[in-house]
């Protein structure tokens, strides 16, 4: 199947053998990342597994590859493959993380990717072993939130919509999305910012996931950039609206407003969960740090002109003056 979803960013066809959707979802036969719960992939020999379930020990001390990881022509073909597939998810919706269901031959794996990296099962005998059709099961039965959509994203109202549309950037939307961020001075209130729907787009599935989105501010009545990230979680990491603050609080001049910057979510379904299995799973095999991230948001009132836009050369120099200013 080729993938239908609107704006693609994809240069290639995703087109997984399975895809299952939720009851309420309105699609015909046609892939659609944009509305798609997870894919299914289906290989007929054992050499297709990108995985690895004994690796060689001792794992040679310079070794840059992932020894959990198949070397095989087709594993490595495999690994792209399904790893298309989860950013073509994850990129398509406001997703937390995402399940992907490998099948190959006699046995399946089941992989859970988040903005931390992936964690696969050990091979499971669907014939013998229930586990595979338990996770169906409790697939269907779990809550949005816990299959991984961002529960802090749903639809505008019809008069949101109506007043988002007056912004040249959202007047002529097939579709729009809302986005509710919680006050960080006010437990009681939340903001809501009306945007266009996400854009699949190729990149790594796992990391910051930078996305930014001219966004109508419902309780100001006004035009807003909004950045949805996640943030890396280290000690010596500052948030950036702390940043921004800092800045403000010091008088330099050519910084945006920051109006609204917090977490979003919870703690356990908005923070990536991939590097608590390393030590439990992944030791000694694995040499790569798998770092935390925080789901993170921010509003900027000030939005700047696209470089395209400029009328000429000395708007440029002016734009590249004013933030060496800032500096």
């Amino acid at each position: 199947m080729k993938d239908r979803t609107p704006h693609s960013k994809f240069t290639f066809s995703c087109q997984p053998d399975c895809s299952v959707y939720s009851r309420e979802s309105e699609h015909n036969s046609e892939l659609n990342s944009a509305l798609i719960e997870f894919p299914l992939e289906f290989k007929l020999t054992a050499d297709h597994d990108p995985f690895v379930d004994q690796p060689t020990v001792p794992i040679p001390p310079d070794l840059n590859e992932n020894p959990l990881m198949s070397t095989t022509t087709h594993g490595r073909h495999v690994a792209g493959q399904i790893t298309a597939y989860a950013t073509s998810v994850l990129s398509a919706q406001y997703r937390t993380h995402a399940f992907l269901v490998l099948v190959i031959k006699t046995h399946a794996r089941i992989i859970r990717w988040d903005r931390g990296g992936a964690v696969v099962t050990a091979p499971i005998s669907y014939d013998q072993d229930p586990q595979l059709f338990d996770f169906f099961v409790r697939y269907d039965n779990a809550s949005r939130a816990i299959r991984g959509h961002d529960c802090t994203v749903g639809l505008p109202t019809y008069i949101e919509a109506q007043n988002a549309r007056k912004l040249p950037d959202l007047a002529d939307a097939e579709s729009l999305l809302a986005v509710t961020i919680s006050d960080p001075g006010c437990s009681h209130e939340s903001n809501r910012y009306v945007i266009l729907p996400p854009s699949p787009r190729p990149d790594i599935p796992a990391g910051r996931w930078t996305r930014t989105s001219i966004a109508y501010d419902v309780r100001r009545d006004k035009r807003v950039l909004m950045k949805d990230s996640w943030r890396v979680i280290l000690p010596d990491i500052i948030p950036e609206g702390e940043i921004y603050a800092r800045l403000h609080q010091n008088e330099v001049p050519n910084i945006p407003r920051c109006s609204c910057a917090t977490d979003v979510g919870d703690d356990i379904t908005h923070m990536s969960r991939t590097h608590e299995f390393v030590g439990k799973y992944g030791e000694p095999f694995v040499p790569t740090q798998f770092v935390p991230h925080r789901h993170y948001r921010l509003i900027l009132d000030n939005i700047g002109r696209k470089l395209q836009e400029f009328q000429c050369s000395r708007e440029m120099v002016n734009a590249v003056h004013a933030s060496l200013v800032g500096e």
